[in-house]
């Protein structure tokens, strides 16, 4: 008789995060701590750095590996042999000539993939992966993060006021001691004073990135609103998803107001000097910036989201709700990091996303984000504007 009491009745699964140390990957990890029946490979080129997140307390087995995702990626994909792939790292904006090079070899490896992209060209464009996906019967979901999986998940939650929906606009407003990586910077200086498009009056139009802005006062019943904030257009996959959720928009906007104002209003001020020529882009002072917004971290600590929709009610009237979202202290860097998490929560409890390569912003509901809201300092609610 063959002695199996050594065996491994229940193995680990194994989730293979790239940038696991970063910003948001590391965070990734920890909202996946307690969870003991997962392996948690946090990978990234620094040896030093992936060890020093596997030291931290954890139910879940943490194992630190180097990883450089522009060296054969396929090949290291699979001597680790993970059953999920994470790409936390970015900035998806310069991946450069293969920028789907992870998901490719996490699908020819027999793994999910997700990745937390907002790069509107690279969240769309995962789709070209589908044949492979559907092959391979794993997913390959891109944009697993704030925009598009949580905007997505919260406007459909204010769908059932609405006939028709003819106006989507959101915002994010970190508070100022969130600290941002050199990635998110990259992110946000590729785009800055550049044309993003938008639909204004019914009319598709271009608008400088970081410079065209309205004001929103994120907030909601029972909790003290935030002061009423600027937010300035920046580049997200939901500026071009919702064209296809809604369709016939007549207003289409997403911002972004970095705190402190002092800090965003330069930012704003350089994005000029590119919108008018006189810099070709923002992206080579990126290790500059980086170090002055980390310093820059007085005012109120919270920090908020919304989503608002405007159309037309069962009734026929004017109806307009937006979801707002308030996150206190060291609360909101967690969220962009959820959506991934909560994909790998419900494929851990044998509820996997269907096979094929799409893009993130139907993937989850807002639900599946309520059990990390609920275990950090986040709240959330709908608002009834006026009638327009």
């Amino acid at each position: 008789m063959t002695d199996n009491s050594h065996a491994v009745e229940n193995p680990l699964r194994k989730v293979l995060i790239i940038g696991g140390y970063g910003r948001f990957g590391a965070r990734l990890v920890r909202l996946l701590a307690r969870e003991s029946a997962l392996e948690l490979i946090v990978a990234g080129r620094s040896r030093e750095k992936a060890e020093a997140v596997c030291a931290e307390p954890a139910a879940a087995q943490l194992t630190p590996v180097t990883f450089d995702r522009t060296y054969d990626p396929h090949g290291q994909i699979a001597r680790l042999a993970p059953d999920v792939v994470v790409d936390a790292a970015g900035p998806f904006q310069h991946y450069g000539a293969a920028p789907y090079a992870v998901a490719e070899g996490a699908l020819q490896a027999g793994a999910h993939y997700f990745d937390l992209a907002d790069d509107p060209g690279f969240v769309t464009g995962i789709e070209r992966l589908n044949a492979d996906a559907v092959a391979a019967q794993r997913a390959a979901l891109s944009g697993a993060s704030s925009v598009p999986a949580l905007s997505f998940a919260a406007a459909r939650t204010l769908l059932p006021a609405f006939a028709a929906v003819d106006g989507y606009t959101g915002g994010i407003s970190p508070a100022p001691s969130a600290s941002v990586g050199l990635s998110l910077i990259k992110a946000i200086t590729s785009y800055a004073g550049k044309p993003i498009g938008v639909i204004r009056d019914g009319k598709p139009e271009f608008a400088p990135g970081l410079i065209d802005s309205l004001t929103h006062q994120v907030g909601f019943e029972g909790v003290t609103p935030l002061e009423p904030r600027r937010f300035s257009l920046v580049d997200v996959p939901d500026l071009l998803l919702a064209r296809e959720v809604f369709p016939g928009l007549k207003t289409l906007w997403f911002g972004a107001a970095p705190q402190p104002e002092f800090g965003h209003a330069a930012l704003s001020a350089a994005a000029q000097l590119v919108s008018a020529k006189l810099l070709p882009s923002l992206v080579p002072f990126s290790r500059l910036i980086e170090p002055v917004a980390n310093r820059l971290t007085w005012g109120e600590a919270r920090g908020g989201m919304f989503v608002r929709l405007t159309g037309l009610d069962h009734m026929g009237n004017r109806a307009d709700l937006s979801w707002n979202l308030i996150a206190k202290d060291d609360s909101g860097p967690n969220i962009p990091a959820m959506a991934s998490a909560a994909l790998i929560k419900r494929w851990l409890a044998g509820t996997p996303p269907d096979p094929g390569a799409r893009p993130a912003h139907e993937a989850l509901e807002l639900a599946d984000f309520e059990p990390f809201f609920a275990s950090l300092a986040i709240r959330h609610g709908v608002v009834v504007h006026h009638k327009i």
